[in-house]
């Protein structure tokens, strides 16, 4: 918890992630508007900090039918811990003729509960139309203050719904408790064709810096188990503090960004690879903090040709 704490300070914590998500969309706004030819902007939603949430820092998911899900740091219909500003929400935005109706499927739960708080990832969209996300903290609330976080599935109600105010049902896979299976789960969740589920905590793990791990849920017995696929405390060469997720490459290897570590301390690009019974760790880049930057901070995408992109939060020349 103490490696938690630290990077979330070093790296501004939940703050960061709303002041780069704002940048990012001015700047994203600012590009369309000049450089798209007959593009238009439209405001979607916006929030109002109740039951509809507040604070949406990362990134929406679309599924087939164009529909639009996401996630909201703050808000929702229950206060949260100390605060009366909610733990956060899981909405979905819907086309309606010309425009789009807004619809609240889940509201975390707050003080007490151990559903989780403050999701800093987007939700990913299972074969059978299940949500699968995590939330930073919340959880078990004896394991750290105010909790270690959780993974999540949202599943819809059974029956059609004829209104837009029908919540979906939550399930916690697993509820992180700052050991070895690590703490802070920010990065968004990938799923295999077998149902399993994968993802990065930003701290926890066997060493007592807590450098975080990578970890898959796989269901069993109807129910679900945590194993840990690779623990950054025992090589910080190959990287440290992974916020964003992984995904999978062509080769079944799992790709990802860690924040820290590395021969320069300045974050890496990193790949598990099967080995056996477990997973071969590298870093396939070192970042030195100069013109290749430093603190990769965003997830990363894979082409056609197996190349992978991705962002820094800082680095050379003009920082």
């Amino acid at each position: 918890m103490r490696r938690l704490r630290q990077e979330l300070g070093r790296l501004g914590g939940i703050d960061l992630w709303m002041a780069v998500a704002a940048s990012a969309i001015a700047a994203l706004m600012i590009i369309a508007a000049s450089e798209a030819q007959g593009q238009t902007f439209q405001v979607l939603h916006t929030f109002t900090g109740g039951d509809d949430g507040a604070s949406p820092v990362v990134g929406l998911t679309m599924d087939r039918a164009g529909n639009l899900y996401g996630t909201t740091q703050y808000g929702g219909a229950n206060d949260c811990f100390t605060s009366p500003s909610g733990c956060g929400t899981v909405f979905k935005l819907s086309h309606k003729g010309s425009g789009w109706t807004f619809a609240p499927l889940y509201s975390f739960q707050g003080w007490n509960a151990t559903d989780g708080a403050y999701p800093q990832s987007r939700v990913t969209i299972a074969s059978d139309g299940s949500l699968y996300g995590a939330t930073a903290v919340g959880g078990l609330l004896d394991a750290c203050y105010p909790g270690c976080g959780t993974a999540y599935r949202l599943q819809p109600p059974a029956n059609v719904c004829k209104s837009v105010l029908c919540p979906w049902t939550e399930t916690v896979l697993h509820r992180f408790t700052d050991g070895q299976d690590g703490s802070g789960p920010t990065g968004d969740l990938t799923l295999d064709a077998l149902g399993n589920v994968y993802g990065t905590t930003v701290g926890g793990g066997s060493g007592s810096d807590g450098n975080g791990t990578v970890y898959e849920i796989s269901p069993s017995g109807g129910g679900w188990n945590e194993s840990i696929l690779y623990d950054f405390s025992n090589n910080f060469d190959v990287g440290a503090a992974p916020y964003s997720g992984v995904i999978f490459d062509a080769s079944g290897n799992l790709d990802g960004t860690a924040t820290n570590g590395g021969s320069y301390e300045e974050g890496t690009v990193f790949q598990l690879t099967p080995s056996g019974s477990g997973w071969t760790g590298t870093a396939i880049h070192t970042f030195t903090g100069t013109s290749d930057g430093l603190e990769p901070i965003a997830g990363l995408i894979l082409d056609g040709s197996g190349n992978l992109y991705g962002a820094t939060r800082n680095g050379e020349p003009s920082g």
